[in-house]
């Protein structure tokens, strides 16, 4: 129902022809983020499960809450460690994120999906969704 950046067509249906040197610059970047932190790398371990590769005009890197712990990574293979790194961890928060909802249930559903609710992003100048706070939400059971 909501689908504020065309996400249903980022991924291409095609083979990637750079799938061994993606998944080979993944598996470096893993090894790299250890290096700077072995909590986030452990954190990161415990959430994601699975990485896959599937070629895109569009997008590097997409997570969603329908498949938590799966990200989808279409890295360039001129990217540095440092560029691969902070895809991964920036689809790491989304599923921190979306494990936090999932537990606390922060937003409103109803006004995410009206577009009436939505705003002009300042990144992609494109209309996107607000975020639609529930009032009270995310207050622990004492």
């Amino acid at each position: 129902m909501l689908d504020d950046k065309a996400q249903s067509i980022v991924i291409k249906q095609s083979k990637d022809t750079e799938v061994n040197e993606k998944r080979h610059l993944l598996g470096r970047a893993l090894k790299e983020l250890s290096l700077y932190s072995r909590e986030h790398r452990a954190l990161f371990d415990t959430i994601i499960t699975d990485i896959f590769i599937l070629p895109s005009d569009i997008a590097r890197a997409g997570s969603t809450s329908a498949a938590l712990g799966v990200i989808w990574a279409n890295p360039r293979v001129q990217y540095t460690l440092h560029d691969v790194i902070e895809i991964l961890v920036h689809e790491l928060s989304h599923h921190t994120m979306f494990i936090d909802e999932l537990r606390y249930s922060h937003y409103d559903y109803e006004s995410i999906i009206d577009r009436s609710t939505w705003a002009t992003s300042a990144i992609f100048h494109a209309l996107r969704r607000r975020c639609c706070i529930t009032p009270g939400a995310g207050r622990r059971a004492e």
